[in-house]
Formats: structure tokens, C-alpha cells, sequence
């Protein structure tokens, strides 16, 4: 387990989020809070980004596949999925949609660096 300095961009047409600050690297899985939402960033086969509060959201990627995801509120479960247009190291551009709708066109980036 190593403590890391994390920077995270979330930009879209609508959106512009960015984290910077402290987070745990455990083998292949980041974890920060960002904001009071626990957001975890897995690097497997499928890269996966969840976020946990009152809200749970999960989003997988994988390059060129449009893969289903998990979107719970307190309203209820709504259907949520990725399509994956580009997948590098740290950089992941991906359309969203939920309930079979298109949302928006999004690119993720991160970046790491171990913090002393």
C-alpha cells in the first residue's frame, strides 16, 4: 500500500470536475475521497472508476466495447453504460448513456506521483 498524490480531470460538453490531493494505491486499485465521495479507480483488464455516498456509480472501460455499468440512486437503479472510443495509460474518452440514451461525450484523466 502506498500514499500517492492524485490528479484527476473529468471534462465533457457540460462538465468540467477536477481532484487534486491525497490518495491510498493498494496493488491495482486507487482509492481518494473526493468531496465526501469515496472514488476508487480499478486497473485491471477492464478499467473501472466507482464512486460511493448517497449515491453508487460504477463506469467500466474497455477500448471499442460499450460496456453496462451500475447507477443506484435513492430513486432507484437506472440503467447506465460506457462506450469506449480511446484507452491509454491515463486517459480514457468515452461515451455515456443512461437508459439507453446518449448523455454526453467524456475524457477522464489521472495521474499519480508517490507522495513524501
Amino acid at each position: 500500500m502506498s500514499k500517492i498524490f492524485l490528479k484527476t480531470k473529468l471534462k465533457s460538453k457540460n462538465e468540467n470536475h477536477e481532484f487534486s490531493g491525497k490518495a491510498i494505491k493498494n496493488k491495482n486499485i486507487i482509492t481518494y475521497n473526493d468531496n465526501k465521495v469515496i472514488t476508487k479507480i480499478i486497473m485491471d483488464k477492464i478499467i473501472s472508476i466507482e464512486r460511493n455516498s448517497d449515491e453508487y456509480l460504477k463506469l467500466s472501460f474497455q477500448e471499442g466495447k460499450k460496456l453496462k455499468g451500475k447507477y443506484i440512486t435513492k430513486y432507484g437503479e437506472l440503467e447506465i453504460e460506457t462506450n469506449t472510443k480511446k484507452l491509454e495509460k491515463n486517459k480514457i474518452t468515452y461515451d455515456l448513456y443512461i437508459n439507453e440514451h446518449f448523455i454526453d461525450t467524456f475524457t477522464y484523466n489521472f495521474e499519480y506521483s508517490i507522495d513524501s
